[in-house]
């Protein structure tokens, strides 16, 4: 399900229960919908919400929201990915420039890349194309992974 469906199934269900509706009867209506049906963080706050005697709607209406800011920082993060992932490649066909301009100016490209220094600058270019495409793809991927919560380790006798 999309963020977008998941977020406007906790509408629902916010609407359902403001307008008067018991818990039960909302849910049925938010998830009659075939395309609608409540996010796992919808339910965990509604049983929250239930459990300890707190008002069900404020709690979906804040689910609604935390699904849409999820949404938006998933977009965002894709986008920053994707124009990382962009610079990477062109940075790493960069070196092929060289070659292929000596190839399109008729010059060949032995002259250019025949001397010792030459060649030596050519191998160290492509060790160091290869070293920054895999530190690029180290960061990308560590910026690509979901953030992760930990609980606080707590001792005996003290408060979390």
């Amino acid at each position: 399900m999309s963020a977008g469906a998941s977020a406007e199934a906790a509408d629902v269900l916010a609407i359902a229960l403001e307008a008067g509706l018991d818990v039960r009867a909302a849910i049925e209506l938010a998830g009659s919908d075939s395309e609608l049906h409540l996010p796992p963080l919808v339910v965990r706050a509604v049983e929250l919400s239930m459990e300890t005697g707190a008002p069900v709607a404020p709690a979906a209406r804040a689910a609604a929201d935390a699904i849409r800011d999820r949404s938006v920082h998933a977009e965002r993060s894709a986008s920053q990915v994707a124009a990382a992932r962009a610079s990477m490649h062109l940075l790493t066909g960069l070196p092929l420039g060289g070659p292929l301009l000596c190839l399109l100016l008729g010059v060949p490209v032995s002259a250019a890349y025949g001397t010792a220094m030459a060649q030596l600058a050519l191998a160290a270019g492509l060790v160091l194309t290869a070293l920054g495409w895999f530190c690029a793809r180290a960061l990308i991927d560590r910026a690509s992974r979901p953030p992760t919560v930990q609980r606080p380790r707590t001792t005996r006798g003290s408060m979390p």
